[in-house]
């Protein structure tokens, strides 16, 4: 990767890192480490595999990083994968593990660039793919089954930005039908591909003002009534992209990332009555 490359995404990185945000709860943070989901071996491999009398080795998933957080009481408690965008793990991240905490939720925030070498990939978004933060998503999930103090049968992955549109990916039935389905999903301001369907419940929320990921995509892709889970979608008539973020207000590669208070409010309120409804 050329120096003038690197250094612009160091820019944005830094710019967005160094985003300030008011509301703050105590919660005591712990870095963990866990393998990123695999696809298993296609039937036809293990086929071949079967007839030549050898034996396939499991796959090996990247080692991912994250940061987990603990809801004080007594668990076992419903938790939340969290997943950044296109900057990684900054301010947005924080604010939503501290509120998610306060909730009384487990929150286990996924560092996808840093294992694969990256700082930001906003210039360059499919750098690090869906598809695999997606299966960095479900190695979360695998590993929260795994402690004691998660309830495993309430797991949600929410994210944002890019991240969103990963959460997207995650709960696709085209994508991740071999994994154990997710029991919710909230994807803030997603770019929204066709959907054929999904394996879990999905709160999508938007701005109608957002010239980053057009909310009219998500209108348009998102499934509907031929789905068997809850498709519920919030467009935020004066709201852009990021307006979940306070005190951001700025252009980045030609678009306006800008709070938006009323908004904010709105979103926090459902995504707490969602994840209440789906992981309580």
């Amino acid at each position: 990767m050329d120096t003038l490359h690197t250094n612009f995404k160091r820019v944005v990185a830094a710019i967005l890192l160094w985003t300030p945000f008011s509301t703050t709860y105590a919660v005591d943070v712990e870095v963990v480490n866990f393998e990123s989901a695999v696809y298993p071996h296609s039937a036809f491999k293990l086929r071949q595999a079967k007839q030549k009398g050898v034996e396939l080795e499991a796959k090996k998933g990247l080692i991912v990083s994250g940061r987990l957080t603990i809801p004080k009481g007594v668990g076992p408690f419903p938790a939340v994968v969290l997943l950044h965008g296109c900057d990684g793990i900054g301010a947005w991240n924080d604010a939503w593990m501290q509120r998610l905490t306060k909730w009384g939720y487990v929150v286990l925030e996924v560092d996808s660039l840093t294992p694969r070498s990256e700082g930001s990939i906003c210039d360059s978004p499919s750098d690090v793919t869906v598809s695999s933060r997606s299966l960095d998503a479900h190695g979360a999930k695998n590993y929260l089954i795994a402690l004691d103090v998660v309830d495993p049968a309430h797991i949600a992955v929410v994210g944002m930005s890019h991240g969103g549109t990963s959460v997207l990916s995650a709960v696709s039935t085209d994508n991740v039908s071999m994994f154990d389905a997710f029991q919710a999903a909230v994807a803030f301001y997603p770019w929204c591909d066709e959907l054929k369907d999904i394996n879990a419940p999905l709160l999508t929320l938007i701005g109608a003002k957002d010239d980053w990921t057009p909310a009219s995509r998500c209108g348009e892709t998102l499934p509907k009534a031929n789905s068997d889970h809850e498709v519920d979608l919030k467009i935020y008539p004066d709201a852009y992209h990021w307006f979940d973020l306070e005190g951001i207000d700025q252009q980045l590669l030609g678009h306006t990332l800008r709070y938006d208070a009323d908004a904010t409010s709105d979103a926090v309120m459902k995504v707490q009555q969602f994840l209440e409804t789906h992981l309580q």
